[in-house]
Protein backbone atom coordinates (compact mmCIF):
# COMPACT_ATOMS: atom_id res chain seq x y z
CA UNK A 1 0.00 0.00 0.00
CA UNK A 2 1.13 3.43 -0.81
CA UNK A 3 0.31 7.13 -0.88
CA UNK A 4 1.62 10.27 -1.43
CA UNK A 5 1.65 12.81 1.20
CA UNK A 6 2.79 16.46 0.38
CA UNK A 7 3.81 19.06 2.92
CA UNK A 8 5.23 22.44 2.86
CA UNK A 9 9.11 22.37 3.53
CA UNK A 10 11.28 24.79 5.67
CA UNK A 11 12.00 26.69 2.30
CA UNK A 12 8.40 27.08 1.23
CA UNK A 13 8.05 24.55 -1.78
CA UNK A 14 5.86 21.37 -1.45
CA UNK A 15 7.85 18.11 -0.86
CA UNK A 16 6.51 14.44 -1.46
CA UNK A 17 6.79 11.88 0.62
CA UNK A 18 5.65 8.21 0.00
CA UNK A 19 3.89 6.55 3.40
CA UNK A 20 4.64 2.74 2.42
CA UNK A 21 3.91 -0.44 4.65
CA UNK A 22 5.71 -3.07 3.31
CA UNK A 23 7.79 -6.62 3.83
CA UNK A 24 11.29 -6.46 3.48
CA UNK A 25 13.01 -9.97 3.46
CA UNK A 26 10.13 -11.10 5.91
CA UNK A 27 10.51 -8.10 7.81
CA UNK A 28 7.79 -5.13 8.46
CA UNK A 29 9.23 -2.34 7.10
CA UNK A 30 7.00 1.46 8.26
CA UNK A 31 7.88 4.82 6.49
CA UNK A 32 6.36 7.52 8.90
CA UNK A 33 5.27 11.08 8.01
CA UNK A 34 6.63 14.08 9.31
CA UNK A 35 4.29 14.52 11.61
CA UNK A 36 5.35 11.47 13.28
CA UNK A 37 8.81 12.60 14.07
CA UNK A 38 8.82 15.79 14.91
CA UNK A 39 7.89 15.24 18.75
CA UNK A 40 10.47 16.62 21.65
CA UNK A 41 10.13 16.43 24.76
CA UNK A 42 12.49 17.57 27.10
CA UNK A 43 12.38 16.20 30.79
CA UNK A 44 14.55 17.79 33.58
CA UNK A 45 14.59 14.30 35.68
CA UNK A 46 17.91 13.58 37.41
CA UNK A 47 16.46 9.72 37.45
CA UNK A 48 16.30 7.31 34.73
CA UNK A 49 12.86 6.49 33.60
CA UNK A 50 11.49 3.11 33.56
CA UNK A 51 9.02 1.86 30.71
CA UNK A 52 6.14 2.03 33.06
CA UNK A 53 7.04 5.57 33.22
CA UNK A 54 7.47 6.17 29.80
CA UNK A 55 4.51 4.63 28.70
CA UNK A 56 2.10 6.36 31.48
CA UNK A 57 3.55 9.71 30.75
CA UNK A 58 3.98 9.54 26.73
CA UNK A 59 0.95 6.89 25.97
CA UNK A 60 -0.61 9.24 23.59
CA UNK A 61 2.72 11.07 21.92
CA UNK A 62 3.60 9.54 18.65
CA UNK A 63 5.80 6.73 17.64
CA UNK A 64 9.28 9.12 16.51
CA UNK A 65 9.00 10.95 20.10
CA UNK A 66 12.32 11.83 21.77
CA UNK A 67 12.73 12.33 25.15
CA UNK A 68 15.52 14.18 26.24
CA UNK A 69 16.72 13.57 29.94
CA UNK A 70 20.24 15.00 29.95
CA UNK A 71 19.92 16.10 33.88
CA UNK A 72 19.81 12.29 34.67
CA UNK A 73 22.55 12.16 37.46
CA UNK A 74 24.34 8.84 36.19
CA UNK A 75 24.52 9.95 32.63
CA UNK A 76 22.02 11.74 30.40
CA UNK A 77 19.53 9.64 27.99
CA UNK A 78 17.34 10.12 25.26
CA UNK A 79 14.62 7.63 24.59
CA UNK A 80 12.71 7.03 21.28
CA UNK A 81 9.56 5.43 21.25
CA UNK A 82 9.24 2.93 18.24
CA UNK A 83 6.54 1.15 19.06
CA UNK A 84 3.35 1.91 21.52
CA UNK A 85 4.61 0.69 23.99
CA UNK A 86 8.36 0.17 23.20
CA UNK A 87 11.38 2.41 23.71
CA UNK A 88 14.53 2.52 23.33
CA UNK A 89 17.69 4.38 25.25
CA UNK A 90 20.79 5.96 23.94
CA UNK A 91 23.61 7.78 26.58
CA UNK A 92 23.88 11.54 25.36
CA UNK A 93 26.85 13.96 26.77
CA UNK A 94 26.05 17.61 26.97
CA UNK A 95 28.42 19.62 24.63
CA UNK A 96 30.48 22.22 26.51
Amino acid sequence: MSSTIKFLGVDSTLVDLTERKDSVNNSKTEYYSLNDLQALVVNTTTSALSLATLNSTYATNPIGTRVVCRSISAGGLVYTKTAATAWVSQSVTAVS
